[in-house]
């Protein structure tokens, strides 16, 4: 019996082992899948918690470590990689990592003992930044001679690197040599993979996704906060080159896709050797010339905006008769796609997802734009893992230009994710606000919050009918509800103000 009982426990605590490994691996992809999209403090906390489950997870003490360099924590980010040490005392990449995070913290008698053991390890993919890395720790103990003696074989394995040591050799004695190498050598990086091609939801750039240019919405209602309307003519507008397409060293490819609003291809920016995407403006749009007078011109007044999580314009292009735009190409997978995938999404990624969109929104606000149609399919991932909101574009205007000549007061969006004010009519900041909370919970239950068509749908926003995020979906943070309620509020004078406070309130909860 006791040996049963022994056996019994011994299985217990396998499970539970197991169990502990699968979520510390989980941990660890949702870390790393954060440091892709920049969140250094959200890759830090799960890589830390997964450390904890599993402490020989190299995966992820290595993200432990690059989250907390990336937040220039350079002492923790040293912590964690004496860690990983401690599970691959010879491994190069962390003795290399340990020199270069040394230097950096001016420790430099450790940091060339750290370069030697890398030289050591004798791993060809680290010698070059190993022999960087050893020049700066002798170069940080006063020794410039010896410092330059120990750049040369850096040459030799790297020969582009030689403009930098000729630049090092040039540096005055009271100019370290960190002045040139920054955070040392990296190792060389593995030939790119070639680029996919897109599906059709990544280039479906401006087809059909709503945006409104608000010249004076403070008309429509009274506001609290001051809000200041995009100048005219735009800051810095896109080059709009003559001669047409040719004039601009864009060629037209294959046709990639084709919405209400026009039809996009692949093309080719020859002068800059980059892939693009161009929409081609309806003929309804072009025909009239005081609509196409103005669908450039607020075209310019989008294409200004600059932000590293909205798909830029780069140019718009006439070309006889026709009007192209000319889109950034971006690769990956709307938040469409994948929820269709996995069904929801975990709530730290879906936080830092809610805090890249909620940056967007809120640079394109001070600029006097409001989205008016967010929605997942218009969220995109890319494969590098950062999120871009497409259809900062034109489509709205090219719907206004339509609707002129055929209906008026249309109301332009996807309803369940419109804020009710906006299928009243009524458009203003804190619509794309709640447009965010709506992808927020359909993120984290893989549901939409308001349901029905028509007047029931909006009786629903209206009296705040849905099921709260908690009863759908197990593990909610306390206070998620919560936060969700007033990114949903129908009242838009008590919602968050900006995407970010509702970003900043998500986070917070999952700092808890």
């Amino acid at each position: 019996m006791r040996i049963l009982l022994v056996l019994l426990a011994s299985a217990a605590l396998c499970r539970a082992d197991q169990a502990s490994d699968t979520r510390s691996l989980a941990l660890t992809d949702d870390a790393e899948q954060l440091l892709k999209m920049r969140d250094a403090d959200g890759a830090a906390r799960l890589a830390e918690e997964a450390a904890e489950l599993k402490p020989d997870n190299m995966r992820a003490l290595w993200a432990l470590f690059e989250a907390r360099r990336a937040a220039k924590r350079y002492s923790d980010a040293l912590e964690a990689l004496d860690r990983a040490l401690r599970v691959e005392p010879r491994r190069a990449k962390l003795l290399n990592a340990r020199a270069e995070t040394l230097n950096r913290l001016g420790r430099s008698r450790e940091a060339l003992a750290a370069a030697e053991a890398t030289l050591a390890a004798a791993d060809p993919k680290y010698a070059v930044a190993a022999h960087v890395n050893r020049a700066l720790a002798l170069d940080g103990q006063g020794q410039r001679a010896a410092a330059l003696e120990a750049l040369a074989p850096a040459g030799r394995l790297r020969p582009d690197l030689r403009p930098k040591l000729d630049e090092a050799n040039a540096l005055a004695p009271d100019t370290p040599l960190s002045a040139v190498f920054e955070g040392g050598a990296k190792p060389r990086s593995p030939r790119a993979p070639p680029t996919k091609s897109p599906s059709a939801l990544t280039l479906a750039l401006g087809l059909g996704a709503p945006l409104l240019i608000v010249a004076g919405w403070r008309t429509f209602r009274p506001r609290r906060r001051a809000f200041t309307p995009m100048p005219e003519p735009p800051p810095t507008p896109p080059a709009t080159p003559a001669g047409g397409l040719a004039g601009a060293g864009i060629t037209l490819g294959r046709k990639i896709g084709q919405g209400g609003m026009g039809i996009v291809y692949e093309g080719l920016d020859v002068k800059l050797n980059r892939r693009v995407a161009l929409k081609k403006m309806r003929s309804e749009i072009r025909s009239d010339p005081r609509e196409r007078e103005r669908f450039v011109r607020e075209a310019k007044t989008v294409a200004a905006l600059r932000h590293p999580n909205i798909v830029e314009i780069y140019a718009i292009i006439e070309d006889g008769s026709d009007v192209f735009l000319v889109f950034q190409f971006v690769s990956g997978k709307t938040v469409h796609e994948l929820l269709g995938e996995k069904g929801r999404l975990p709530f730290a990624y879906t936080a830092a997802l809610i805090k890249a969109v909620g940056a967007a929104l809120d640079y394109a606000h001070g600029m006097g734009v409001v989205h008016r149609d967010l929605k997942p399919a218009n969220i995109m991932v890319e494969d590098s893992g950062m999120v871009k909101v497409m259809d900062f574009g034109v489509a709205r205007q090219a719907k206004d230009a339509l609707s002129r000549m055929s209906v008026t007061n249309t109301v332009v969006g996807t309803p369940p994710y419109m804020a009710p004010e906006q299928e009243q009519g009524v458009v203003c900041p804190e619509s794309d606000v709640f447009a965010l909370g709506v992808c927020g919970y359909e993120m984290l239950t893989g549901e939409l919050p308001y349901q029905g068509i028509g007047a029931g749908m909006l009786m629903a926003k209206l009296k705040g009918a849905y099921v709260p995020a908690s009863g759908l979906t197990p593990g909610c943070p306390p206070g998620l509800d919560a936060a969700l309620a007033r990114a949903l509020d129908p009242d838009p004078e008590r919602r968050y103000p900006s995407g970010s406070e509702f970003a900043a309130a998500l986070a917070a909860l999952s700092a808890n």
